[in-house]
């Protein structure tokens, strides 16, 4: 019986084991493990490709050819910013100069502030991006004080370069690295015209590095930075109608040991048989590049998917906003018809909505011919399967778009103090309701002396046994869940509370004295009646001194009369309530 096409027998077996690699290093977010082969994995990308993409790129998963574009201005501020970061002249600069007017202008009184931070902004104007492009100062006219008591003017409208050799000259700094750093700047202006290698990919790996490089570029959807769109490259590699336009690097990345096109810049593409149109390119805009590659895709479209039938013009338009098109004008008697296109994604962010600059698209003619109507719309969802990359079910990622496995294979427990990530709800213990981990026990849970139960220390009431012998020293100090049904004539004859009384509530102080404890009440503590250690109070912890000396005194006439022994505040019902001043109030109820 012979094999059906499989797409996935054209991935080759190390390109398929690097893929494997990259899902094992990158798509858990907690301790997700891949548990199905790189191959189950791709049976989404594979379905979606052979659909027509893999017939159109010539039954090739990449494509590539050399091509010569212009640099623009995107590309240009780039480079240029790049040198700026690295060059040890700026850094000099920046060091020397640049930060020692801005100490001067952050040190400043009011009557200098504005000329200091003028000042500051002018020698910023000079060594900024825009003036080094365009070698132009354009701010003001300004003297720039120097070490030697001397100024140097610098000219508005002057070239930048000259300006930017004067301040350095003046100022000592190292004149060769100036040398070198105006060299490299001509080198950015002047060379115009590039030549690459552009590439068209329906390969899965290069879905899965599209924002990964070492070509010091990054995105929303990078898998090593853990993007919070990475589910978005899952998507497009699942996409029946996506390809990835890339410009190469001379030099190539590693892919876990794999070498592999490392993008200096990359395009995503989308092709159905209504539209050819391009999203918004990384990590710079260059519509030469943009129009070639689409311009590609198009012939590819014309030699290998013939019944598509493509306009040969390339037109440039607003996502969702409608556009006159005239390719049925001549058989409509010079009636105009309108084009609107809606793009829509599901986990990928959606960059056609997010492109200042520019989207071009072929239209397919069969679109507007013989059409009556004056206004078409073409409509597409360009997301494919989101998929975990842990077992290769598709899965639902909604708001949670970062994330390339479910919870399925991913699933993981919280402590819900530290919120330390564990695989299991039975790594931690839970405590009143809450999953803590060992660490956040042992600092935030006591065991209740009188039910023998763990609680949390914050649901808990702590209970001090104070000394008889010194009532500022704490002896030890119990936590117990609940004072009122607890706390009884077996373990205590009276328990107290002390607060600090003023317009702002505090918690109150319950305590009891050694002589109000029974047996069993010492016992709680950890003592009894004979201990010796309780005569010495050296050892002992001393009570809050805001705590120490009770400005009043109030007993509960009636026993085991809780409401009012919770309710007891002396100052609340006498004095100034919005008084700076406050008093404690002591209060003792006999149980």
């Amino acid at each position: 019986m012979e094999k059906v096409f499989d797409l996935r027998d054209m991935v080759a077996a190390k390109e398929l084991a690097a893929f494997e690699g990259w899902v094992d290093a990158f798509a858990s977010e907690n301790y997700g493990k891949r548990s199905v082969s790189g191959y189950d994995l791709l049976h989404f990308w594979a379905d979606a490709k052979r659909e027509y993409l893999y017939r159109l790129m010539g039954e090739n998963l990449i494509v590539s050819k050399t091509v010569t574009f212009e640099k623009e201005g995107g590309q240009m501020r780039r480079e240029m910013s790049d040198l700026v970061d690295e060059h040890p002249f700026m850094s000099e600069f920046n060091n020397k100069v640049l930060n020692k007017f801005w100490m001067e202008y952050l040190q400043s009184n009011s009557s200098q502030e504005n000329a200091k931070r003028e000042m500051y902004e002018n020698l910023s104007s000079v060594s900024s991006i825009s003036a080094l492009i365009d070698n132009v100062y354009a701010d003001d006219t300004f003297m720039l004080p120097t070490p030697t008591g001397k100024e140097v003017k610098i000219q508005h409208g002057c070239k930048a370069m000259k300006a930017l050799g004067k301040i350095a000259s003046a100022y000592g700094l190292d004149m060769g690295d100036f040398e070198d750093f105006r060299i490299k700047v001509s080198q950015i202006l002047n060379q115009k015209v590039l030549k690459g290698n552009l590439c068209l990919s329906i390969h899965p790996l290069d879905y899965v590095t599209m924002s990964d490089n070492d070509s010091d570029w990054s995105s929303c959807m990078s898998w090593s930075d853990r993007g919070c769109y990475r589910q978005g490259t899952v998507e497009m590699m699942n996409s029946p109608m996506v390809i990835v336009a890339y410009l190469e690097a001379s030099e190539p990345m590693h892919v876990c040991e794999l070498e592999w096109s490392n993008k200096k810049w990359r395009e995503l593409i989308v092709v159905n048989k209504d539209i050819i149109a391009n999203i918004k390119s990384y990590p710079y805009f260059n519509s030469n590049l943009t129009k070639t590659a689409v311009a590609w895709v198009k012939e590819l479209a014309a030699k290998n998917v013939p019944e598509w039938n493509f306009d040969d013009k390339l037109r440039e338009f607003d996502p969702q906003e409608s556009m006159s098109i005239d390719i049925a004008l001549d058989e409509r008697d010079e009636d105009e018809q309108y084009v609107t296109v809606y793009p829509e994604s599901n986990a990928m962010y959606n960059d056609f909505l997010n492109d200042p600059y520019m989207n071009v698209a072929y239209f397919n003619r069969d679109l507007f011919i013989g059409n009556d109507d004056t206004y078409v719309t073409v409509s597409f969802n360009y997301s494919g399967e989101s998929e975990c990359m842990g077992c290769g079910q598709a899965a639902d990622f909604y708001d949670e778009e970062g994330k390339l496995m479910g919870e399925c294979c991913d699933e993981a427990a919280f402590c819900s103090i530290c919120g330390a990530s564990y695989r299991h709800e039975d790594d931690l213990i839970e405590v009143d309701g809450r999953l803590l981990c060992d660490c956040c026990f042992d600092d935030e849970v006591a065991q209740d002396p009188i039910t023998g139960e763990n609680h949390l220390i914050r649901n808990m009431t702590p209970i001090r046994l104070v000394s008889d012998r010194d009532e500022t020293k704490i002896i030890e100090t119990i936590h117990v869940m609940d004072i009122e049904h607890d706390c009884s004539a077996k373990y205590f004859a009276n328990i107290r509370k002390r607060e600090v009384l003023n317009r702002f509530y505090a918690d109150p102080y319950y305590y009891v004295y050694e002589r109000d404890c029974t047996e069993e009440g010492l016992a709680l503590f950890g003592f009894d009646k004979d201990d010796d250690s309780l005569k010495d109070t050296t050892w002992m912890n001393t009570m809050a001194e805001e705590y120490q000396k009770p400005d009043e005194k109030f007993a509960i006439e009636d026993r085991l009369d809780w409401t009012e022994f919770f309710r007891a505040r002396n100052l609340m019902s006498r004095g100034d309530f919005f008084s700076a001043e406050y008093c404690i109030g002591d209060i003792a109820m006999a149980l």
